[in-house]
């Protein structure tokens, strides 16, 4: 319940506009799921419509696989998607507090929900409509079917497990992967354990029919069921963006706006940069960021959590290491800044169970050592006088309250400084949204020119599954061209949202438009 509601304070509310490119995605996506229908309607004159990460023609859909979208559908149906998302935050934190506890204790499983919810990258992200947030949940999921299955050996843990992968790889396929990898051979070793073999033709039985869903929706978006809709959208668009390293020589084959222009320019360059010989030097930056996202008190709980895999059975501390070198090491062939944690915040509970574990274990050594009368106890005699009357597991308690204290002193000032981030990146499309309100109720057209300086990683271009009934159609300014698209619905009033100034001085205008239809549009929808 905490977890849910610290998403929602960050937030702000539970049907907050989104502020990335791929939120707005996966939103629209769900929004036609949520409609009853599995694609959109294609857009009659593509380049007005044209949405990052989004294919508009031969139909309209998010390039993403479809399995966050899905989980999204219940909020938005009654207007808060933002409410699947804290709960699967919420459901994330109630698995990882029982997975800690079995493993461990109640005070170590209570850490690691505190650190796993108040790390920089969860406070980041945890509050967006980002498919990250779904695949940390299957993690905890998958772990928990896992150990039920080493410790019972029953089919239904294995074809929860199925579930569980399968639905992943249609959400986040490359860190399903690099999940599965640790975590099959895990189950691996627990089916032999109980001589289970048979059991395995079900669970794949699950797994292929999940996977199943990838050529059928390539089928549906794009009309090719062995063309992967991730890079058909790439070849249209920004074909350097792929696995692998340097750039793609291939030019995109759509028109291009000047602000996809300089995405795409952006992509290419950050891909021309991610070569094999720069390999250390990536992971390095990588892993700086990611431990800088983890632990607010710095090195101190890092060398706890290196302290916590020595402490647990080797079997856990396997699972728990290996499947976070899968994942860095998955996206080591993937370019993208070190600042753009994202793509790790499903090892955060793994890092918060490690350091709880190492700070719990070196708690209860001092305890021991302050309690045993020994040599180390009459050089520490400030701390021995004070503890001579407790025995140890009084003593472990207060040092470990002590710990968690010092952890969460800072903690405070870090959450109100992410929510104050959240709500100043939310800013410039909330302040659209508002500015929208002020035009009439009957149909319009929004033409959107940017001003000078505008950020291209700020769109203000978002599709409505039906074109037909949707009230405002938010589209680029193409200038004398406009004239094609107001001949699609002369019913509509046409509007000009334009930016005047630079930077971060730009001030929005929105002002009437007038546009005389030309007859040699394409036919309204």
């Amino acid at each position: 319940m905490l977890a849910f509601l610290l998403v929602w304070w960050l937030w702000g509310s539970l049907s907050q506009v989104s502020t990335i490119h791929d939120e707005a995605a996966y939103l629209l996506q769900a929004r036609i799921f949520a409609s009853g229908r599995l694609v959109g309607q294609p857009r009659p004159l593509p380049e007005f419509f044209d949405q990052y990460h989004v294919l508009v023609q031969p139909v309209l859909a998010a390039k993403y696989p479809p399995g966050y979208s899905l989980l999204l559908v219940p909020g938005v149906w009654i207007g808060l998607p933002g409410l699947v998302v804290g709960l699967l935050v919420a459901s994330t934190s109630t698995l990882l507090f029982v997975l800690a506890r079995r493993v461990e204790n109640g005070a170590v499983a209570a850490l690691t929900v505190l650190l796993a919810n108040t790390s920089g990258t969860a406070l980041q992200f945890n509050p967006t409509y980002l498919a990250e947030v779904a695949t940390t949940t299957l993690f905890m999921l998958a772990w928990w079917a896992l150990l039920e299955h080493w410790q019972t050996g029953k089919r239904r843990w294995l074809m929860l497990l199925a579930g569980v992968v399968g639905w992943g790889a249609i959400t986040r396929p490359l860190t399903m992967l690099a999940f599965a990898i640790p975590a099959g051979i895990a189950i691996l070793v627990s089916i032999r354990r109980h001589n289970a073999w048979r059991d395995i033709v079900p669970p794949l039985a699950i797994v292929f029919a999940i996977l199943a869903i990838f050529p059928l929706w390539n089928a549906i978006v794009i009309g090719d069921w062995h063309k992967s809709l991730y890079a058909e959208y790439a070849q249209r668009y920004i074909p350097s963006d792929r696995i692998g390293f340097g750039t793609a020589d291939a030019t995109p084959s759509a028109p291009l706006s000047e602000e996809q222009q300089l995405f795409a320019g952006w992509v290419r360059e950050t891909h021309r940069t991610h070569v094999a010989s720069a390999l250390p030097e990536i992971a390095a930056a990588r892993a700086a960021f990611i431990a800088r996202g983890t632990w607010v008190r710095g090195a101190i709980p890092g060398v706890a959590a290196l302290i916590g895999v020595l402490l647990l059975p080797i079997g856990i501390s396997r699972l728990l290491v290996g499947t976070a070198i899968c994942v860095f090491t998955a996206y080591l062939a993937y370019a993208h800044p070190p600042t753009w944690t994202v793509y790790y915040l499903e090892l955060q509970p793994v890092f918060a169970f490690l350091t709880a574990v190492g700070l719990y274990g070196a708690v209860t050594w001092l305890a021991r050592k302050l309690t045993d009368g020994g040599r180390f106890s009459r050089h520490l005699r400030f701390l021995s006088r004070a503890t001579s009357k407790l025995g140890q597991p009084e003593v472990t308690a207060i040092l470990f309250s002590a710990v968690i204290v010092w952890l969460v002193a800072p903690l405070p000032r870090v959450i109100i400084g992410w929510r104050r981030e959240e709500a100043q990146q939310r800013a410039y499309r909330a302040r659209f949204q508002r500015i929208l309100q002020s035009v009439s109720r009957t149909p319009a057209i929004v033409f959107v020119r940017y001003g000078a300086g505008h950020s291209f990683h700020e769109s203000l271009i978002d599709n409505d599954p039906d074109l037909a009934s949707s009230r405002i159609w938010i589209v680029h300014d193409r200038g004398a061209d406009n004239s094609r698209l107001a001949a699609l619905d002369t019913n509509r009033k046409t509007y000009l949202y334009r930016e005047v100034g630079q930077g971060a001085q730009l001030r929005p205008i929105l002002e009437p438009l007038a546009v005389v239809p030309r007859k040699d549009s394409v036919r309204p929808p």
